[in-house]
């Protein structure tokens, strides 16, 4: 399941620069946490990027979409609002 995971969610376009996550290698980490759950780590090309909520939220659709996902955590790290982001997007 990761392996699929991190393929959907690699192909999210960074619309300011117009390349795939996956391309830019922004996609730390994909890991199946338990059965059905999804842990993702990523990080983008600047801290104060304006469109990390937009994106954020198109990695965890982009990986709600993989068949035998359940739940996705998504945990974006050096942006200056990860902290908002990451618990905005994982409120259950």
């Amino acid at each position: 399941m990761e392996k699929r995971v991190r393929e959907a969610v690699s192909n999210v376009i960074d619309p300011e620069t117009g390349l795939s996550l996956g391309d830019m290698r922004l996609i730390d980490k994909v890991k199946e946490v338990e059965p059905g759950v999804v842990h993702i780590e990523f990080h983008l090309t600047s801290p104060a990027c304006p469109l990390a909520l937009t994106i954020a939220w198109q990695v965890k659709k982009r990986a709600e979409a993989v068949e035998g996902v359940k739940q996705v955590r998504i945990t974006l790290k050096d942006h200056m609002f990860s902290d908002q982001i990451n618990k905005y997007l994982n409120q259950s």
